[in-house]
């Protein structure tokens, strides 16, 4: 599902997905608080305690030559004076409180920060600034984020902004197949001191990733088989308390599901598991547990037979909770380019949902707080152009069309009565990427200190940078400005976001969330 250090998640086939390519386990410093992120201090606050209310002030008698009359006309102004002032008060102070303190707009907009025009220098300032309101969401909809144990950094951040996220998973087990039995790993990176400290700071649930590595004839096709690695998965949630669990198994079962019979038993292991867990309450909440389950977009507007479609969707919906789908990792090492455009992602939530935001509403909405460093061909890459009048196929083959984008991204024009040959010869001469943290961001920043440009077909900010060995380098990772951009794909279809994973971003992402 996602991105290893040493290996490729769920494999560069899989177009989107949480991705693959889980990165080092480096982890990430964080700078002191930023004087700039301090509570703002309300300025007129002793010149509001020294007004007085009119309502209160003591009027001086008057000599009236009307008795009574007078009198009374004296109380009535008094009365309808008081009532205006109390009026307009409340109405100073709603003001006052809305211009003074804009609660609902993330820290990084009061800065301006989330635009496409930035500034490597300025991210290299700003980018551990945070708000110290650590807890306020501006992101309504469910936010899933991914803990990883090699990605130590996640921990921590899972614990600082708690309040932020309705799901952790944090990603624990495997099941495998040895022999005849089933074997549930992973009991030994479960930590129950940082669950019980996230339980003490919010209200997260904490569905552990479990990833079915068994066989799927020897799971699918014996009924006994699946209640066993079901009662697996069952008692580890009872004994360890979780709130559920997020299940990937999809991709590993693709050498079946062409077979209609074994697509129909996958689906059947998914709702039983599904139910069971519906079956079950949780100690502390009393709610019952949770099915998150995780899908990969399909690769082509035609759906293949291992896809997972729009039909899955509906048949699933009522066993399980929430579909994390891997909206990412839509270029390759073969196929240097954006992580996930988004017309990308828009095509993919349409195609999956029918259009039908009531199915939508279930859907986990990927983003990537990785990015990727890929070498391209030596002397390749003599000047960026601009790529805004450019389009994309949405849908493979993606290859060819993200090999143009490069082609064209670094040859002038000229190059181009050759566009065949260095198409064939780029192709050929790509092949080397690495997966890049936040961290790894940061640092090239500083050394290659690169002009960051905007691509608007595809929502994404890159920049080109050549190596101490002259080797041309083309780097793609996620800014505030196309992480807010897919979070507003998310929140216009009712969708909640999952993110791979906490660890390996920016501190100022958070404060979109």
């Amino acid at each position: 599902m996602q991105a290893d250090t040493a290996s490729f998640h769920e494999s560069w086939c899989l177009l989107p997905g949480p991705t693959l390519v889980r990165c080092s386990g480096v982890r990430p410093k964080f700078a002191g608080d930023n004087p700039m992120g301090k509570k703002r201090v309300n300025s007129d606050t002793n010149s509001r305690r020294s007004r007085v209310d009119p309502s209160t002030q003591r009027v001086p008698p008057t000599i009236s030559t009307s008795g009574n009359h007078h009198g009374r006309n004296n109380g009535l102004f008094f009365a309808i004076f008081a009532a205006f002032s109390v009026v307009t008060a409340a109405v100073s102070m709603l003001i006052y409180r809305h211009t003074t303190h804009p609660a609902s707009t993330p820290y990084v907009y009061q800065r301006s920060l989330v635009k496409a025009n930035v500034d490597y220098q300025e991210i290299l300032t700003e980018h551990s600034r945070v708000s110290e309101n650590g807890t306020l969401r501006h992101f309504s909809n469910p936010v899933l984020a991914y803990i990883t144990p090699w990605n130590s950094a996640g921990y921590d951040l899972a614990k600082r902004f708690n309040s932020k996220f309705t799901h952790l998973s944090p990603v624990w087990y495997n099941l495998k197949s040895k022999g005849t039995k089933f074997v549930l790993e992973g009991r030994h990176d479960a930590d129950r001191g940082w669950m019980s400290e996230l339980r003490q700071k919010g209200n997260a649930q904490i569905l552990p990733r479990f990833v079915l590595e068994a066989e799927p004839n020897e799971l699918l096709r014996n009924k006994k088989q699946m209640d066993k690695a079901i009662d697996l998965i069952m008692t580890e949630c009872r004994d360890m308390d979780y709130d559920g669990v997020v299940l990937e198994s999809w991709s590993r079962w693709y050498s079946v599901l062409h077979d209609a019979a074994m697509r129909k038993m996958a689906l059947q292991f998914i709702k039983q598991l599904g139910d069971a867990l519906h079956n079950v309450s949780s100690n502390r909440s009393g709610k019952h547990l949770q099915l998150v389950y995780v899908i990969g977009p399909p690769r082509s507007e035609n759906l293949q037979s291992y896809d997972f479609g729009p039909k899955d969707l509906q048949i699933l919906s009522e066993s399980v909770d929430g579909f994390s789908l891997m909206t990412y990792d839509y270029s390759s090492p073969y196929s240097p380019g954006p992580n996930a455009p988004l017309k990308w992602v828009h095509s993919t939530l349409e195609l999956l949902s029918a259009r039908t935001k009531s199915l939508a509403k279930k859907i986990f909405v990927g983003i990537n707080f990785y990015g990727y460093d890929y070498l391209m061909a030596e002397g390749l890459v003599r000047n960026g152009s601009d790529l805004s009048s450019m389009g994309l196929s949405l849908w493979v083959p993606y290859e060819i069309q993200t090999m143009r984008l490069f082609v064209e991204l670094a040859f002038s024009q000229e190059a181009f009565h050759h566009k065949r040959r260095t198409i064939s010869l780029l192709y050929l001469s790509c092949g080397a990427a690495r997966a890049i943290t936040g961290r790894d961001y940061l640092s090239l920043l500083d050394q290659y200190k690169p002009a960051i440009k905007w691509q608007k077909n595809f929502a994404e900010h890159f920049f080109l940078y050549t190596d101490d060995r002259h080797l041309q380098h083309a780097v793609f990772y996620p800014t505030l400005m196309s992480i807010s951009q897919r979070m507003e794909e998310a929140r216009s279809w009712g969708a909640g976001i999952s993110i791979w994973e906490i660890g390996q971003g920016l501190d100022c992402f958070f404060d979109l969330l």
